[in-house]
Formats: structure tokens, C-alpha cells, sequence
């Protein structure tokens, strides 16, 4: 029979590190699972670490390893683990009584409280922790720059749920300030404000700076971590503001050469009324097909009144020939070639 291993306090302290450092290296690429259970590994290993750590710093790291686990437990949307660890930290951060636990303690559960839509809650804790700041700001001198970003980031997304987007995008930009101006740079949560301020500046029709923020997260994340969410929903996010942006160029120039022709051939009110909407039928809803091909097409009301004007002629498979530079300009501008038919 096999003689059981012990480990030495200097062996339990050296793998409690380890399995800290290898959660939160996990945690920061969003591998929610595999962060929660070198997290446990960690917790498992804090009794046995006993004899070279006191009572309160071994509080602190359970504090610090279940605020974690909450973190790791809002990426897979798993509310019940991520309310079970929030307690347990509760408990512990109300027996250490320290004004910094305590905001990380805040910061975690404002986080969690988005999570289930309960933005009263969450904007009461992000507050708090905003005052916490401010009060160990002035006590010690120090800049708690990350806590501080983390609690305007908070506020932004509280007022973003609420659709108040000046008020959102001055607290994301607070955050992106506070974190471009600390001495330790996180480039991964600078790209996430960037990501953040892109959004509400889509909702806020400000889609110049909101290309402007999103390429900053692309431009970062394909070197910091090329397998973050953010770069693919970033991805998707600046081809709706390009399709935004192609679909008003577009009506522009239709709306033009239509009042060209009009003015031209003399067509009559009712004609003009439909020749208007020419590439209106679209075959999607949003701008841009999902096949090869872009499609559109035109009606047969709409192709019979427009050649019996003599403006035009009909080739098939084409737009009527006045209007093909449509066609080319929207083949310019996808990089695909774009076929018109008629139903």
C-alpha cells in the first residue's frame, strides 16, 4: 500500500497561486468553465494552506475566488451558481469589514443584478461603490483606477438597459478614460468600452463614431485575443452600419435619377408614384442578401408603366437600362455582382 503524499504549506501555497492564475487567465477570454473549476481547485486548497496564511488573508482569497466565480458564472448565463457564490461572498465581505472588499463585493453583485434586468438594485450597488471610491480616494491617496472603471462601466450599462444613451455614453466614456490613463493598461478592457461606446453611438445615429470605436476593437482584439466574442459581434456591427450607410446612398441616388427621368420623359403623377419605390421589394428585410447574389426585384405593374413611357428599355435579368448604374454602384460597393428580377 501506497504511502499518502504530503504537501508541504510551501507546496499548498505554490498550487494555490497556480490554480488562481490559470482561473483568471481563463476568466479574461471568457472560458467561463474552465475558469470555475480551477477556481474550486483553488478553494479546495485554502484549508490546507492554513499554517502560513492568518484567518483574514485566507477570507480574502475565498472572497476574491467566489466574486470569480460569480464573473465566470454571468458568461454562461447560470444565475442559480452565480447567486449561491454571491452569498458566500456577502458573508465573508460583511465579517472582513473593509470599505475595498467592499466594493468589489458591489461591483460583482451590480453586475449580476443587470444580468436579471433588476436595474434598481444594480444602479444602488454601482453607487455605493462609487461613493467607497471616493472615500478611499481621499483616505489613502490612492487611484483605484480599476474598481473605478469597472463601477462607470456599471452605470453605463444600467443607462443603456434604460435606453438613457447620453447619460450611458457618458459613463462608458468615463470608464475608457479612466482606463487609457492608468499606468497598467488592460488593451482587452480597453477594446471592450471601445465596443461598449460603438453601440450607443449606434443607437445614437453617431455611426461615423461609432465605426470609429469598432475599429479600435478589431484593430486590438486580433492581437490581444483573437477568440473574443467581441471581435466577431464587433464583425456584425460595422456591416449594419455599412448596409445602413449603402442603403441611404442608395434611396439618394434612385430618388435622383427618378426625378432625372421624370423630368425628361414628362411621366405623369400616377407613373411617378410608381417608378419611385424602384428597388424597394426587396428579398430580405435588411440590406443585403445572404446568398452570393444580391436580389431585388421589380414589380410587373411597375416594369409595364415604365416601358410604355418609351424612357426604357427591358432586358432580362437586368434593371431597366436607366437605371443600371444602380446595379453597378451596389456591385461596386459589395464587392459582388447583383442580379435584378421581376415577380
Amino acid at each position: 500500500m501506497e504511502a499518502k503524499v504530503q504537501r508541504s504549506p510551501e507546496g499548498e501555497k505554490s498550487s494555490l497561486k497556480n490554480f488562481i492564475d490559470r482561473g483568471l487567465k481563463h476568466l479574461r477570454v471568457r472560458e467561463a468553465d474552465k475558469a470555475i473549476s480551477w477556481f474550486r481547485k483553488a478553494l479546495e486548497c485554502i484549508p490546507a494552506s492554513s499554517q502560513c496564511r492568518v484567518k483574514e488573508s485566507e477570507d480574502e482569497i475565498r472572497f476574491d475566488l467566489h466574486r470569480h466565480i460569480v464573473m465566470a458564472s454571468i458568461i454562461k448565463k447560470d444565475q442559480i451558481t452565480a447567486y449561491s457564490h454571491i452569498t458566500h461572498a456577502g458573508k465573508i465581505a460583511l465579517r472582513l469589514d473593509k470599505d475595498l472588499v467592499k466594493v468589489k463585493f458591489f461591483i460583482t453583485q451590480a453586475r449580476l443584478h443587470i444580468c436579471s434586468k433588476d436595474h434598481e438594485n444594480a444602479f444602488s450597488d454601482a453607487t455605493e461603490s462609487l461613493r467607497l471610491i471616493e472615500n478611499l480616494k481621499y483616505k489613502t491617496g490612492a487611484d483605484y483606477n480599476i474598481d473605478l472603471a469597472d463601477t462607470y462601466d456599471l452605470l453605463g450599462s444600467i443607462e443603456s438597459d434604460r435606453e438613457n444613451y447620453e447619460n450611458s455614453l457618458c459613463y462608458h466614456q468615463y470608464a475608457l478614460n479612466v482606463k487609457e490613463s492608468s499606468t497598467e493598461k488592460d488593451s482587452i478592457k480597453i477594446a471592450e468600452s471601445c465596443f461598449k461606446i460603438g453601440h450607443i453611438h449606434i443607437h445614437l445615429k453617431n455611426y461615423e463614431m461609432a465605426l470609429e470605436m469598432f475599429h479600435t476593437v478589431k484593430n486590438t482584439l486580433k492581437d490581444a485575443n483573437p477568440h473574443h466574442p467581441y471581435l466577431e459581434l464587433t464583425r456584425q456591427a460595422m456591416m449594419q452600419i455599412y448596409r445602413h450607410q449603402i442603403q441611404n446612398d442608395m434611396d439618394s441616388k434612385i430618388s435622383n435619377s427618378t426625378l432625372q427621368a421624370i423630368s425628361t420623359n414628362g411621366v405623369d403623377e400616377e407613373q411617378n408614384a410608381k417608378i419611385k419605390p424602384l428597388v424597394a421589394d426587396r428579398t430580405n428585410n435588411t440590406f443585403g442578401c445572404s446568398n452570393d447574389t444580391e436580389t431585388y426585384k421589380l414589380s410587373h405593374s411597375m416594369i409595364s408603366d415604365h416601358t410604355k413611357t418609351g424612357n426604357a428599355e427591358l432586358e432580362c435579368g437586368q434593371i431597366l437600362v436607366q437605371d443600371q448604374f444602380e446595379g453597378q454602384f451596389l456591385s461596386r460597393q459589395l464587392a459582388k455582382p447583383v442580379k435584378f428580377y421581376w415577380s
